[in-house]
């Protein structure tokens, strides 16, 4: 008996651990889609406000980040077919002494004629070198992303995704090819020879683009580390840490939700595994009252 009992605690411990486990992810994630609901009007028009708020909502943990005050690239496409607006932003995520760069891709005010944009877009990437998540072949990577704003998307690569080992070099990417119910809308490339001649959006302006490792290394371009908070004052690069700030500010909802989990959890518990002893010493603690009251009349 003890040891069924013994098996029953063990699997009513791990039911919980997991519970607890999917629940606090669950959590967070409520946290921070009311928090970026709070924060909507900012980033809506705000690209390094929006950065930072990814940054403290893409992990369980908050990260910080910086980014450049301007695009590296922005670029607007315009023709009788339709438009587009690209603006590519390098960033730096860090963490006590971690610092990791990366990109982030902006695609706004996306239109096109005689057609109501309300399906994700797909981008398409190629690299000069192989990647380990690539989908087609080992050097192109396809990706879905649906709309946050009115016309508005947003990807972002962090630089530890763009290696297949640590010992090999940064990949670059040698084209964006821009996707739309599987029509090529834009297609950017680091190379002409690579740029797509029947692109929904044809324009004379120039759609080669630069993304090579060291054009967003944010942590090398400033010396970015540990000991080093020259990013605070430094005028190409934003920061602000009021972010998290504002972020924990939501945290209540993360404890609403484990203090009611807990209470489940120890009224189930209760019920499980006490209640039947504490209900077998009521009876006899009750029982002993009745058989001392029947003694004394019984004298």
């Amino acid at each position: 008996m003890k040891f069924i009992k013994s098996v029953l605690v063990f699997v009513f411990l791990i039911f919980v651990g997991f519970a607890f486990y999917f629940l606090l992810g669950y959590s967070i994630t409520e946290r921070n889609e009311k928090f970026m609901d709070g924060i909507e009007n900012k980033v809506k028009i705000d690209n390094n406000y929006f950065i930072s708020s990814i940054a403290a909502t893409n992990y369980n943990v908050p990260i910080e980040s910086v980014s450049s005050i301007e695009p590296f690239f922005n670029e607007t496409y315009t023709s009788s077919e339709g438009s587009v607006c690209i603006q590519l932003y390098s960033f730096t995520f860090f963490d006590k002494n971690t610092f990791i760069d990366g990109f982030f891709i902006f695609v706004k005010d996306f239109t096109l004629s005689e057609t109501q944009i309300t399906q994700p877009i797909t981008i398409e990437y190629l690299f000069d070198q192989d990647l380990v998540q690539s989908d087609l072949n080992q050097k192109t990577l396809i990706r879905q992303y649906t709309k946050i704003f009115d016309s508005e998307y947003f990807a972002f690569f962090r630089e530890d995704e763009l290696k297949n080992s640590p010992s090999n070099p940064y990949a670059n990417i040698l084209s964006i090819k821009i996707l739309y119910n599987e029509q090529t809308v834009i297609t950017l490339a680091y190379d002409s020879s690579l740029l797509n001649s029947s692109d929904v959006i044809s324009n004379e302006k120039s759609k080669i683009i630069n993304l090579e490792h060291s054009l967003y290394d944010l942590t090398t371009i400033y010396n970015l580390n540990e000991n080093n908070d020259n990013f605070k004052t430094t005028s190409e690069l934003y920061y602000n840490e009021s972010i998290i700030n504002e972020l924990r500010s939501y945290n209540y909802i993360v404890a609403i939700y484990l203090i009611v989990f807990f209470l489940i959890v120890i009224i189930l518990g209760y019920f499980l595994f006490f209640n039947h002893y504490f209900y077998t010493k009521y009876k006899i603690n009750k029982q002993k009252k009745l058989d001392s009251l029947s003694n004394l009349k019984n004298t």
